[in-house]
């Protein structure tokens, strides 16, 4: 048997619940979903805001497992805004170990407009959060970027 799995941004423009429905007439069997915090773009949800009780629920429902949460990048502009992006990634991991989702998608700072270490900074504090965890944190990079 062959487990395909779309990414919910194929259905950006539709609510969570419609991508997943949208995803299981498709014939997927799970989705990536795009769960990016508000300080970058509200798609599919914060995690800060959804009960994994009811995540679990609406995939379920349609018969549905998570992949991955996807939750963007973690920007560098400010401490600010690393600090809450930092504190986005650690939720979005506590999800995902509680769905039972073993990857959390993560990128980094726009390397020409942005600093990298305060990133690594945020990685440091980060990977000592996934020992004992089946969640690997995987980081995404595009183009030219990394």
């Amino acid at each position: 048997m062959i487990k395909l799995a779309s990414s919910t941004i194929c259905w950006a423009r539709d609510t969570f619940p419609v991508a997943l429905d949208k995803a299981r007439a498709a014939g997927f069997d799970a989705v990536e979903g795009m769960f990016f915090p508000r300080e970058v773009y509200p798609f599919h949800g914060d995690l800060r805001e959804i009960q994994p009780a009811e995540l679990r629920r609406q995939l379920a429902e349609r018969g549905l497992t998570l992949a991955a949460v996807h939750i963007a990048a973690i920007m560098t502009p400010t401490e600010q805004k690393r600090r809450a992006l930092t504190d986005y990634c650690l939720r979005a991991i506590e999800v995902a170990a509680e769905l039972g989702c073993r990857t959390v998608v993560d990128g980094g700072p726009d390397r020409a407009s942005e600093p990298f270490q305060p990133f690594l900074r945020s990685l440091e504090e980060i990977v000592p959060r996934l020992e004992g965890l089946p969640v690997r944190l995987a980081l995404e990079n595009h183009y030219g970027n990394w």
